[in-house]
């Protein structure tokens, strides 16, 4: 399990969620065998303030499955490849 920030809004974090699906799921919860995205502010940590986290609302949380971890880089290169690309 990991977590990392893109930037400052919530709208970084659903540009990346929508590039990265659907061979990524978000889901609000974890558990599962497959790589999994979530975004903890407003999922399974909603009702705590950023402060009492220690995050922010473009926090987001990947679950890592029993993929290939190739398959699961090359995924997230594509999509913040393009994340990029839309921010210049």
């Amino acid at each position: 399990m990991l977590s990392f920030e893109l930037r400052k809004d919530r709208m970084s974090v659903e540009q990346l969620f929508d590039a990265l699906q659907p061979e990524i799921a978000f889901v609000p919860s974890l558990g599962d065998v497959c790589t999994t995205l979530s975004h903890p502010g407003s999922t399974s940590h909603r009702s705590l303030s950023a402060t009492q986290l220690g995050i922010s609302a473009s926090t987001v949380r990947v679950s890592a499955g029993i993929e290939p971890t190739k398959w699961v880089v090359d995924r997230f290169v594509s999509a913040l490849n393009g994340f990029i690309r839309r921010r210049k």
